[in-house]
């Protein structure tokens, strides 16, 4: 209920994503009933690693609010106050300054943490990011990376965390993290 009633997000797995930081998992699930289509959500429980510990609860349980239709209102609502201004992600800089401290995802995580700043990152099964999503409890705002700019995109992190290992492995030394591709912070 906090969720749905204080953060804006736009897409289904920005909302996903936030309720990931609460150990909720939500799974749209579509099918038939009587002949006629529809598009269901449900909801899990998740164990600090994401893995699901509890059986699933159909949205209905909690309430209209909390379905599929109530859910796609508010994120086109939250899109058209993001396309019309107002209001914006504000936090590439805290983004751009944890990635040039860190030495590692772990510590750009630690770092973003420090700042009220979640971070989610979805991986394959080798371990290839995929996807990012930010999440601002300051402002309670969750943008996929990409959303932000191509330069906080999933594969520039990806490509990066994989150069930052390779690089400490083979030199074993601290890395001057000076610039990030285009990236600049400003204060």
């Amino acid at each position: 209920k906090a969720v749905l009633e204080s953060y804006r997000f736009q897409t289904f797995g920005e909302y996903n994503a936030l309720l990931s930081t609460l150990n909720i998992e939500a799974k749209q699930v579509r099918g038939e009933y009587n002949g006629t289509p529809y598009t269901g959500i449900v909801y899990s429980v998740t164990d600090d690693t994401g893995k699901v510990v509890s059986p699933p609860f159909k949205s209905s349980r909690f309430g209209k609010r909390f379905g599929n239709e109530q859910l796609e209102k508010r994120m086109l609502m939250n899109l058209k106050a993001l396309k019309d201004g107002k209001w914006a992600p504000s936090i590439q800089a805290d983004i751009v300054r944890a990635l040039r401290q860190a030495d590692s995802q772990k510590r750009f995580v630690e770092l973003l943490g420090q700042r009220r700043i979640d971070v989610v990152f979805r991986k394959n099964e080798r371990g290839r990011i995929y996807g990012v999503t930010f999440i601002d409890h300051n402002h309670r705002e969750v943008f996929n990376g990409s959303r932000m700019g191509k330069e906080f995109s999933a594969n520039v992190f990806n490509d990066y965390f994989k150069w930052l290992e390779t690089y400490l492995k083979r030199n074993g030394v601290d890395i001057p993290l000076q610039n990030f591709g285009s990236i600049t912070v400003t204060n």
